[in-house]
């Protein structure tokens, strides 16, 4: 039997893309239909690997066909002999293959009436030819196969201007400097930069809001807030001088604050003057040290302390300062007593509070004096209160009491809106003959 060929007709290069990896069987043939050309088919290899055969009567190959598909000689070299390749539409310019054979891209008409460039396949070197096709030492550029580059000819033209007459109205280099980052830069009288440094105040004139200060100056500056708070406040004063460093030790130089109100100005107090006007204050008081040592010293004064363990005072109770250093307060009065040294109805006592826990709320607490000898006693306070964190009051008494009555002091406690915890009580009592 005949071989036949099964012939799959005329199609476009779309359809020759789309199908590239298609096996054409044995005898297959499909037509390019710009070319003419076709494909015979093996059975075994893909359409796109296969070489176009045959040629003509199917059309005019352009160059994006021969470029994408071959030619019909095979492979996909562009062969012009002697004739243009590629010009624009008037004749002006244009690639072309001269009759000398060689690749021309001119700037006018393909005849040698103005310049061109071509590249001398037997030297290697591309050249630009000269008015009228005359080439002269001094009128070409010269492309070698060497690492440089040379300009023999000064008449280069870049977009029809002479090259060389532009080069000569740039500026020339100056000498290479070291590369950084200043603030101050020198420059020529052309303009370029020669010498770079870091620029001080002294090089920067002042002008208005663009001063500079001193650096004792930017100390107070930055002490400044910036921010105007407006007039000072009680609460703004009080928030400073609680946010004042703790001063332990103060000097009697040091001075404080004080309100006049005599003459409603704002003074100072000498730490040495609050001393003196407080001691003169007390000693209205308290007897001296001096007058202390001496009653003391005759029998004239006797003193006794009542010091309590921590304590949390509970609501609504009567408690007993004890004798005993360290021991808790008591709720009879029997183990919370002592003896009187002599004879006595003037009794001065102070009371004092150190709370360690929670302060708690400042109720009245009702303070008495007993003599549980004569089962007497005195109320000598209704509005004692802790005060918080500490709290100290001189209190009086004119309870009568013999030579070795047994003394107590009881403290009845409110109903607390906070009670407060941790509290230490130390009543220290001096009487006098």
């Amino acid at each position: 039997m005949a071989d036949v060929n099964i012939q799959l007709g005329y199609k476009d290069t779309a359809w020759f893309t789309a199908n590239a990896a298609i096996v054409l069987d044995a005898g297959q043939i499909v037509y390019l239909e710009q070319t003419g050309t076709y494909k015979l088919g093996d059975g075994v290899t893909a359409l796109s690997a296969l070489s176009f055969l045959g040629g003509g009567g199917g059309g005019t190959q352009n160059l994006d066909q021969v470029l994408t598909e071959g030619n019909a000689t095979g492979g996909n070299n562009i062969v012009v002999t002697n004739g243009d390749l590629i010009k624009s539409t008037d004749n002006k310019s244009g690639l072309a293959i001269g009759t000398n054979g060689y690749a021309e891209l001119s700037s006018s008409n393909f005849d040698g009436a103005e310049s061109y460039c071509f590249l001398d396949a037997a030297t290697a070197a591309l050249y630009s030819q000269g008015v009228n096709g005359v080439s002269t030492d001094n009128n070409y550029m010269l492309l070698t196969h060497s690492t440089d580059l040379r300009i023999v000819s000064p008449i280069v033209r870049l977009n029809g201007v002479n090259l060389q007459t532009t080069l000569d109205g740039k500026v020339d280099e100056n000498a290479a400097i070291t590369g950084a980052t200043k603030t101050k830069i020198t420059y020529d009288a052309k303009g370029l930069v020669t010498s770079g440094t870091d620029a001080t105040t002294a090089d920067i004139n002042s002008s208005t809001n663009r001063n500079y200060v001193t650096d004792a100056q930017l100390v107070v500056i930055g002490n400044t807030s910036g921010t105007n708070t407006g007039d000072e406040t009680a609460a703004r004063i009080g928030a400073i001088v609680n946010g004042a460093t703790n001063y332990t030790t103060p000097l009697d130089a040091d001075k404080i604050g004080i309100w006049d109100v005599a003459n409603s100005l704002f003074k100072a107090l000498t730490w040495a003057n609050l001393k003196a006007t407080l001691k003169t204050y007390f000693d209205t008081i308290y007897a001296t040290a001096t007058a202390l040592a001496d009653k003391t010293d005759k029998g004239d004064i006797g003193i006794t302390s009542f010091r309590n363990a921590t304590y949390n005072p509970p609501d609504s109770t009567t408690i007993f300062l004890r004798i005993t250093n360290n021991l808790a307060p008591s709720t009879s009065s029997g183990n919370a007593c002592a003896i009187v040294p002599f004879a006595s109805s003037n009794i001065v006592i102070t009371l004092d509070a150190l709370t360690t826990g929670t302060s708690g709320t400042n109720e009245n607490i009702t303070v008495k004096l007993l003599n549980i000898t004569q089962v007497t006693e005195e109320t000598i306070s209704t509005t004692y209160q802790m005060g918080g964190t500490t709290n100290s009051q001189a209190l009086t008494s004119t309870l009568s009491f013999a030579a070795n009555d047994f003394v107590a002091i009881s403290l009845t406690f409110p109903v607390f809106a906070t009670n407060p915890t941790a509290v230490y009580f130390h009543a220290h009592l001096t009487f006098t003959k």
